[in-house]
């Protein structure tokens, strides 16, 4: 009597489904911090644009582009071609340290991490800092793995915003 097989067993169905299970399972924490890591190079990015069009701004006007600290509508003073709406959407943007406002920050509304640039200006009061980016770990053991993936350079120290200088311009 000949028996016809056709089709998989049940076993071969499980092994199957556990094999594409245990992918999932790696693939799926490399995706996410793929994303991470993108979306903060995207700030990184906005944030070194918004600084080199203050740094303009200051250098044709003579003055900080705002006027008080926690001051994001100055912004739109800046000649960036940037889609400020988009970004807006992924990032919180602002000056600080009236009334020079000699900070520029940019803080991920998904992660909650800050990055900031001290800008050179006259009255800054960020002296050991001026020109650089620098992300804020803020103590925090995830933001420490997202400045990490950001590429920090040399830890800082010295203040309450300690961080990892990121770069110098």
């Amino acid at each position: 009597m000949k028996i016809n097989k056709k089709g998989f067993t049940l076993i071969e169905l499980l092994v199957v489904v556990l094999i594409i299970g245990i992918l999932a399972a790696v693939a799926l924490p490399m995706y996410n911090r793929a994303v991470v890591k993108t979306r903060l190079m995207e700030g990184l990015s906005v944030l070194r644009s918004l600084a080199e069009s203050s740094k303009r701004y200051y250098m044709a006007h003579g003055k900080s582009p705002c006027t008080a600290s926690y001051d994001s509508a100055s912004l739109d003073k800046l000649d960036v071609t940037l889609d400020m709406a988009a970004a807006s959407k992924k990032f919180k943007i602002w000056y600080w340290g009236a009334p020079v406002c000699g900070y520029l920050y940019l803080q991920d509304i998904k992660t909650g991490l800050l990055i900031y640039y001290s800008l050179e200006i006259d009255g800054n009061a960020g002296i050991n800092r001026k020109d650089q980016i620098i992300c804020r770990d803020q103590g925090n053991e995830e933001h420490k793995k997202y400045c990490a993936m950001l590429g920090k350079i040399e830890r800082t120290y010295g203040s309450a915003a300690d961080g990892y200088n990121l770069m110098s311009f």
